[in-house]
């Protein structure tokens, strides 16, 4: 059940804007909010375009007013024509569409006194929220993860749970519409911030499945509607008792699971995921990790896991999504680059490609340039950064400096002694990931960069304090002493790509009187007992590259670069890698060139 666009007027989905060519068959595509966007609006010669999404649907037309011209929103519901203010061209940002949407869908409609509503009014409820939504990059085949999916459906739970911008909803609608979906009944929600009133969430949820089953569950939602109090054990058995009747393997789908924060609801929903009928399979998409027993799941062999690892476009799949996007000129090396710089984070790929088609770049080195990438930073900052805790922002920032952590490095950034606390959180919102090899955790290269640039930004005499307190760390770590599971590790301090990007030149550091950081170490800095080849392995493990990097970089197998790491720590008389890159920081200070 994907969303049709309408073929004779402009329709914005999934933060598109589909432009159809009335003459022929094809669609001109825009990226919301992108200067193209804004002029489109302007143009006058658009008067109107239809808005369709997970909070609700409008039209949007142009009319005059004594100033100017200026859009409204407009949809009809109950026989009645609801209408609200977008504003001016330029103040049309997607936010303000999706806003739009969710005040008409909650606008009051006076019934008659004789029309009685047939589904409870305590939330309208919305054909969008049960829709499957229109994938954004479907004609990306992924056949091993559209396989997972349905091997795991056959069990109760299949969790997707990544952070924002690695194609959690896009992966489940091509599974829905692909051949490798079973037949059954697919019931889909849609949740939202809405959703977190008990009422309104089960009303949804089952409604999604009534509309997946033919009416099964007419007679529950009706009793719903008069019940004082849907939070009971009571109501659960019931709605449990509603869904034995199904008879028929279903899947039920619910998309955006982080809205829910109710305390109350996640017991309830603990409570039917443990006692969920044989014949009804969920699937979440979660931004978060939701707080069900999933290690237990995990013992009884009935739950399927999709992470940011399993999510990350690979080099090829990278390579096939750029090449086939519309108007872009982008060589197999720039490819190479982006799918390197994303680590496969398919929302930084495709910003990327808008970055590289507006500003008509043909430059490799500047179509991978990150730090005048504004897409990439605006979305890191509205989708992951600002929808923290105001403590949680800090504490990002703060870490932002580090190209690696662990908790003795983030006390000593903050002056404070929580900060294994926040590292379990920063794992539980899927912003970072462990290498338990080297007891150490690290954020995606993009987030991080972004994240020091907002820091730099705004920020700069805090960033000078950074700097002199992961420098006082780093210099009170014994590289000398014997790796231990509970020893602090010598960490890399910072990436040099961000020291290459983002720190000041020469005559810039004399003018604002910033500490400079150690220098990184060149190849030519490395001791002379190493071959040519050892010397790039240890300079990419500087640079902080996995095993999986330095292969890839250096085209070796991982088999091989392990053997490189092992007699790069023999040569320095060291025991372990961090070590080596502590000690190959050592000797760049100490010789200098």
């Amino acid at each position: 059940m994907m969303p049709t666009i309408r073929k004779h007027i402009p329709v914005v989905v999934d933060e598109y804007l589909y432009i159809p060519d009335q003459m022929s068959s094809a669609t001109q595509t825009v990226f919301v909010g992108s200067p193209d966007w804004y002029a489109w609006l302007a143009d006058g010669l658009h008067p109107s375009f239809s808005f369709k999404h997970a909070g609700g649907t409008f039209t949007a037309r142009q009319e005059r007013q004594r100033r100017g011209w200026y859009w409204y929103a407009y949809r009809k519901r109950a026989g009645q024509v609801l209408k609200t203010y977008l504003g001016r061209p330029k103040e049309l940002t997607k936010d303000r569409l999706a806003h739009a949407a969710s005040v008409l869908a909650l606008k009051e409609v006076k019934l008659p006194a004789d029309k009685k509503p047939t589904t409870p009014l305590h939330s309208p409820v919305l054909d969008e929220k049960f829709s499957i939504p229109r994938s954004a990059i479907e004609s990306i085949e992924r056949p091993q993860l559209l396989q997972r999916i349905t091997a795991g459906v056959k069990g109760k739970l299949v969790l997707l749970s990544a952070a924002a911008g690695w194609g959690k909803t896009s992966l489940l609608s091509s599974w829905c519409s692909s051949k490798y979906a079973p037949n059954w009944p697919l019931a889909w929600v849609s949740l939202d911030i809405h959703d977190n009133e008990p009422r309104d969430f089960w009303t949804h949820l089952l409604t999604a499945l009534n509309i997946a089953h033919a009416g099964t569950f007419d007679e529950i939602l009706t009793r719903i509607r008069h019940m004082h109090d849907v939070q009971d054990e009571q109501f659960l058995k019931l709605l449990l008792s509603a869904c034995q009747q199904i008879t028929t393997d279903s899947v039920l789908i619910l998309d955006n699971y982080d809205c829910i924060q109710s305390t109350e609801l996640k017991k309830q929903l603990t409570f039917m995921l443990e006692h969920l009928p044989v014949r009804l399979h969920l699937i979440i998409a979660s931004r978060t990790n939701p707080s069900f027993p999933l290690s237990r799941l995990r013992v009884e062999g009935a739950l399927t896991e999709l992470r940011n690892a399993n999510l990350r476009f690979t080099p090829e799949e990278t390579t096939r999504l750029l090449q086939k996007m519309p108007g872009l000129a982008i060589s197999a090396e720039s490819c190479a680059a982006i799918a390197a710089q994303t680590e496969g984070w398919i929302a930084g790929i495709q910003l990327y490609a808008l970055h590289i088609k507006e500003q008509d770049l043909y430059d490799s080195r500047e179509q991978t340039n990150t730090t005048r990438n504004r897409y990439i930073m605006d979305y890191i900052c509205e989708e992951i950064l600002f929808k923290q805790s105001d403590e949680l922002q800090e504490f990002l920032l703060q870490t932002s400096i580090a190209h690696r952590l662990n908790a003795s490095l983030c006390n000593s950034l903050r002056e404070k002694e929580d900060g294994q606390s926040w590292i379990d959180q920063l794992l539980q919102l899927n912003l970072i990931s462990e290498d338990k090899q080297e007891h150490s955790y690290q954020y995606p290269q993009l987030l991080r960069n972004a994240l020091y640039q907002q820091l730099r930004r705004t920020r700069p005499a805090l960033l000078t304090d950074l700097q002199q307190r992961v420098s006082s760390w780093y210099a009170q770590q014994d590289i000398h002493r014997p790796a231990r599971p509970e020893a602090p590790l010598t960490l890399q301090l910072v990436s040099p790509a961000l020291l290459r990007e983002q720190q000041p030149t020469s005559e810039e550091s004399r003018v604002s009187n910033e500490p400079q950081l150690p220098r990184q170490p060149k190849p030519q800095d490395m001791p002379e007992n190493l071959t040519r080849r050892e010397r790039d392995v240890l300079h990419l493990l500087v640079n902080g590259a996995s095993n999986r990097d330095i292969a890839q970089n250096l085209i070796l197998s991982e088999g091989t670069v392990k053997k490189h790491v092992s007699n790069i720590c023999n040569k320095l008389g060291v025991q372990s890698r961090t070590q080596a890159v502590a000690k190959s920081l050592a000797l760049s200070l100490v010789n200098p060139h």
